[in-house]
């Protein structure tokens, strides 16, 4: 998939997680956001294998992975169990300890793994989110039209699967002409690699089951731990795009700062789709946060 990888297949929990590797030295888990897969690594990771191990998944039910059946509690995409499995499959490729970089989705898991897991986490570093419930708390109908996709998603099977199944192209071109700052920058191979895997009927369940999760189980987590103050213990580095988060939060790092107190933060001129827009811009902050922790 990316020259210079290795691809596995490793069963972990009953299922088979598609992962890539290359490098080495200190472990950097690599996870994907929404509606991508690994693929979207392509620039960084490279550039990441010269100092680091890394490690790339498809997260469950994303992509090459296989994923959990959704169930009624909502409870088998939560970032929680999510959390759980790829820390299984960190123990089982030999990793204690390791560093986190994930985006969208993926960067919601890695802030759960940070919760759940402080003693693994060595660094967290989050591309473009802000906390989850920074998003529901500061759902008014304005910030509703701007991020509609969180409610639409989250909505009772099968509406929302029976929707995009009927026009899985016209949605994800949808999506990526919404979120992106500048959509040039995104490769119609790429486009095409994220297009295909929403062909699949399992895929659009799973990241259903994955919203709506974020809209009950995940909230009902971070809201447990906001209540008894629990914050994350690695140094956090938070980047972010100047277009799309506006529709979550006006200023993002105010939204982190309750969860962290070691943090550092990075805005930079582009959309949502941070590592493929702007690779060239956010790859020596990275770098130089990874190097340092």
């Amino acid at each position: 998939m990316i020259s210079g990888f290795e691809q596995k297949s490793i069963n972990i929990s009953g299922l088979n997680l598609a992962v890539w590797t290359a490098g080495n030295g200190k472990p950097i888990l690599l996870l994907h956001g929404y509606p991508q897969s690994s693929y979207m690594w392509r620039f960084l990771a490279p550039e990441l294998a010269k100092t680091h191990e890394v490690i790339m998944v498809d997260l469950p039910g994303y992509g090459e992975s296989e994923g959990p059946e959704p169930d009624a509690e909502n409870y088998a995409y939560s970032k929680r169990n999510l959390a759980e499995i790829i820390v299984a499959l960190m123990s089982e490729l030999g990793h204690d300890k390791f560093q986190v970089l994930g985006h969208d989705r993926g960067a919601r898991v890695g802030f759960r793994m940070c919760l759940d897991h402080p003693e693994k986490i060595t660094a967290y570093c989050a591309l473009d989110i802000v906390p989850t419930l920074s998003v529901w708390d500061n759902m008014d109908w304005n910030n509703a039209m701007g991020t509609y996709h969180w409610l639409f998603l989250a909505q009772p099977a099968p509406m929302p699967e029976t929707l995009i199944a009927a026009e899985p192209d016209h949605y994800m071109d949808h999506i990526f002409a919404r979120w992106a700052g500048d959509q040039s920058q995104l490769s119609s191979e790429s486009i095409e690699k994220y297009k295909n895997q929403f062909r699949s009927n399992n895929v659009i369940s799973a990241s259903c089951a994955d919203y709506r999760s974020g809209a009950t189980k995940d909230v009902e987590h971070d809201r447990e731990d906001q209540q008894k103050g629990t914050k994350i213990q690695c140094p956090v580095l938070a980047v972010y795009g100047n277009s799309f988060l506006k529709n979550m939060a006006d200023v993002p790092r105010k939204e982190w700062e309750p969860w962290a107190d070691n943090l550092k933060d990075l805005q930079l001129s582009c959309g949502h789709f941070v590592a493929e827009e702007a690779p060239d811009e956010c790859l020596p902050a990275i770098l130089e946060f990874f190097n340092h922790n």
